[in-house]
């Protein structure tokens, strides 16, 4: 198995979602070992901030990663990522997509 992580690696919680996702990261990194693999979405910019991060480059970077990177598994951070869960179905429909909703 092998999992592609949208979303930032946390570190250093400093919230209460950050707190959250890190406990899923760590579960997931309990499941996989060394398979999961992170990827942040595109927080520059103003425009950037009104679609979550999801913009042009962004997806252009998923694509590369999902092309070649051999995944089983995607999980995404957060339900407001939603279009992102729809992209990949449409592009990669072998794979499984969860979405941890905050």
């Amino acid at each position: 198995m092998k999992i592609l992580y949208i979303g930032r690696k946390i570190e250093h919680p400093v919230s209460g979602a950050d707190q959250v996702n890190k406990r899923n990261q760590m579960l997931l990194e309990d499941i996989a070992r060394d398979e999961v693999f992170y990827l942040a979405s595109d927080g520059n910019g103003l425009a950037a901030k009104f679609v979550f991060g999801i913009t042009r480059r962004f997806l252009f970077q998923l694509n590369v990663e999902l092309s070649t990177g051999g995944y089983t598994h995607v999980f995404i951070s957060q339900s407001l990522l939603g279009r992102v869960a729809r992209w990949i179905k449409r592009q990669y429909p072998a794979i499984r997509i969860v979405t941890f909703f905050h």
